[in-house]
C-alpha cells in the first residue's frame, strides 16, 4: 500500500512503513527513510506553486517534468513492485494541506500511469477523500 502525507504527520504513519521523501529539500532530522529525488519539483516550480493564479501552469509544468524524467518512471515502477510485495510506503513532502501540494499531483500521475490508487494518509491512519 502507498499513501501520501506531510512530514509533520509522521507520528500517525502505519508501523513499519517506509517514509519516502519526495520534496526538493528534506528535514534535517531523520523523519524519512529514503529520498526519491526524481519526484521532487524544481526550485522554480516550488516558487511558482506559491501563487494561486499560476496553479494551472504549475500543474502542467510539474506533470510535464515527471513525464520527461525517465528516473521518475523507473521510481514509480519500483514503488509499484515494492507495494505488490507487501511494503507500506508513505510519500512525504512539506505541505500540510494535501489539496495544495505536488504530492497529490504525483499520486494522480502514478495512479494513471501505473494503476495504483494512492490516498492521502491523515491522523490515526485515516484516509482523506479528495475534494
Amino acid at each position: 500500500m502507498i499513501w501520501t502525507s506531510c512530514y509533520g504527520h509522521w507520528r500517525w504513519f502505519p508501523e513499519g512503513c517506509i517514509r519516502a521523501a519526495v520534496s526538493l529539500q528534506v528535514p534535517k532530522e531523520s523523519s524519512f527513510d529514503i529520498h526519491i529525488k526524481p519526484f521532487a519539483p524544481t526550485w522554480e516550480l516550488v516558487q511558482l506553486g506559491k501563487s494561486k493564479e499560476d496553479r494551472p501552469r504549475w500543474t502542467r509544468e510539474y506533470l510535464a517534468l515527471l513525464d520527461s524524467r525517465e528516473s521518475a518512471s523507473a521510481a514509480a515502477q519500483k514503488l509499484k513492485k515494492m507495494s505488490l510485495n507487501g511494503k507500506k510506503i508513505v510519500l512525504l513532502c512539506w505541505e500540510a494541506d494535501h489539496l495544495d501540494c505536488h504530492r497529490r499531483l504525483l499520486a494522480k500521475w502514478i495512479e494513471v500511469g501505473w494503476g495504483m490508487e494512492i490516498p492521502e494518509l491523515q491522523k490515526n491512519n485515516a484516509m482523506m477523500e479528495e475534494e
